[in-house]
């Protein structure tokens, strides 16, 4: 499952382009991000220089906090008990599939 601030229609126009088959729930409030520590806000100059690359947060978010999702994994068990934790705020850093399979 994925959680996102991105408004439906942006995570529909996700959807189709990465052919996921898994759920991507809307978080608006970033309630659930906030919770695993998982936001970061952009600073005006960041938020313009992202913009110049075609990465609009107020528009794919439907707001104006400039805040974006940290990519992060968390395998949680059955315990509800976080087993794996992956965080890094630089968006290119990302933990693979094989990294994963290491933790199931």
């Amino acid at each position: 499952m994925t959680i996102s601030p991105e408004q439906n229609s942006s995570i529909e126009k996700t959807i189709l382009k990465t052919k996921t088959s898994f759920a991507i729930a809307y978080d608006s409030e970033y309630v659930v991000m906030k919770k695993y520590g998982a936001t970061v806000k952009l600073n005006d100059f960041t938020y313009k220089k992202y913009k110049l690359v075609g990465i609009d947060a107020e528009d794919v978010n439907g707001n104006k906090d400039h805040m974006l999702s940290v990519p992060a994994t968390f395998l949680i068990n059955k315990d509800k008990t976080i087993e794996y934790i992956h965080f890094d705020e630089n968006y290119i850093n990302r933990t693979t599939v094989a990294e994963i399979l290491t933790h199931l």
